[in-house]
């Protein structure tokens, strides 16, 4: 009597031992891979505004140990004394290749923070319309005078020449009476110079936002 097909169980294409050394192997966590984390870190601080307690986050340090097993968690004052130096040493650093031998216009501007300190920055921009970060001050406790502004100009001015390579062509700032002076002052000492008014500030004051 003809009993049809076979209907023997199919054998398993793959033997337990073989299924396991498909699983895929994690490569160590080098210490070069830990420097490029804690500079990423730095970068994500910097550019999301974030506090420094936040790299000991619960949920960051639990991120942390679920996808990079092998990571060491970053701690604050890694952050602050090591990693941000790092970054701001290398983006200065490429600043001023960038800028080297350019025609560069000055800009400072001051703004008062949350915690009542008052900064001045200094900017440049070169002739190929690149801006780059040179200095930020915190003047909290100097005279706001038009000769203080003029000596940090000159100083900054002294910055751009020995340690960039920059050629200063102008000065801008806004209208204000100490800053306006400070320009007239630095033309007088360098007939080359030109120095306008800044018109983004212009607009704000005369164009609501």
């Amino acid at each position: 009597m003809d009993q049809g097909p076979s209907r023997k169980r199919p054998r398993a294409s793959h033997s337990l031992s073989r299924q396991q050394s498909q699983v895929p192997i994690r490569p160590p966590f080098t210490e070069t891979d830990q420097e490029r984390l804690g500079a990423r870190v730095a970068c994500i601080t910097a550019s999301c505004g974030f506090p420094f307690r936040w790299v000991e986050n619960e949920e960051w340090l639990a991120f942390l140990a679920e996808f990079i097993p092998g990571a060491t968690p970053i701690s604050r004052r890694q952050l602050s004394g090591q990693y941000i130096p790092q970054e701001v040493a290398k983006i200065r650093a490429r600043a001023k290749e960038a800028a080297h031998h350019k025609l560069a216009t000055l800009q400072l501007d001051g703004w008062g923070g949350i915690n009542f300190h008052h900064f001045l920055a200094f900017m440049i921009t070169t002739q190929d319309r690149k801006l780059h970060t040179v200095k930020v001050m915190d003047t909290s406790a100097d005279r706001k005078t038009a000769e203080e502004v003029l000596r940090l100009i000159n100083l900054v001015w002294n910055t751009l020449r020995t340690e960039w390579g920059v050629i200063l062509v102008a000065i801008t700032t806004d209208a204000s009476g100490e800053t306006k002076k400070a320009r007239r002052l630095a033309i007088e000492a360098n007939p080359s110079l030109i120095a306008p008014d800044c018109w983004a500030h212009q607009v704000i004051v005369y164009v609501p936002v």
